[in-house]
């Protein structure tokens, strides 16, 4: 009730990438045969990022066409509770398959850039980072130490089982009492902030 009155409910204190303005968004698309796909937008506005704004919007397939109005919309909620427009905007995309990354690096990611653009204040100040976040996954991990464990709850796998030269890693986020648990699989598309891996 608190969060959803406007109130902060917990914090995060020194984000690895928060020393400067920052939005950290998250986009998914919900998709269901027979209806309308949905994107959903959650962003950030503040810099311990715990206040969000949010958008939903219909769309006809898995890639979105109205980024641009969505992100627009975002930096000047942004500006309005922070008097300053985000230097830096932290996109993870959920929603879409391995397969279109070029798609998204083709469609979405100029949306992005257009909003960007667009504003006289963040213009050529404000740099994007764009993460694409797959939940779909196949691949599982156990830990072999004498008997088979479900690894820790934050592992990060960013070796030997990711492509060599490119920005991607697998992250278990969840502890699992039955079965093993299914990790997430994180592509780095765009990295204009430099931020790392390890803030990512």
């Amino acid at each position: 009730m608190n969060a959803k009155l406007g109130g902060v409910p917990w914090s995060i204190s020194k984000l690895p990438f928060c020393d400067k303005p920052t939005m950290v968004v998250g986009l998914s698309m919900f998709s269901k045969r027979g209806s309308k796909n949905i994107m959903g937008m959650c962003a950030s506005v503040n810099s311990t990022c715990n206040r969000f704004f949010s958008r939903v919007k219909e769309q006809k397939g898995e890639i979105s066409d109205q980024l641009q109005s969505m992100f627009s919309d975002a930096f000047e909620n942004f500006k309005t509770a922070n008097n300053i427009y985000p230097q830096r905007i932290v996109v993870y995309r959920e929603g879409v398959g391995e397969g279109q990354k070029k798609v998204l690096l083709e469609q979405e990611i100029p949306q992005i850039n257009a909003a960007i653009d667009a504003i006289e204040g963040m213009k050529d100040k404000s740099k994007i980072t764009y993460v694409l976040v797959n939940t779909r996954v196949k691949t599982k991990f156990v830990k072999a130490e004498g008997r088979l464990q479900n690894p820790m709850p934050g592992t990060v796998l960013d070796h030997s089982v990711v492509k060599k030269d490119s920005h991607e890693f697998y992250l278990v986020s969840a502890s699992c009492r039955q079965g093993v648990p299914s990790p997430a699989h994180y592509s780095v598309l765009v990295d204009d902030i430099k931020i790392g891996a390890e803030a990512i």
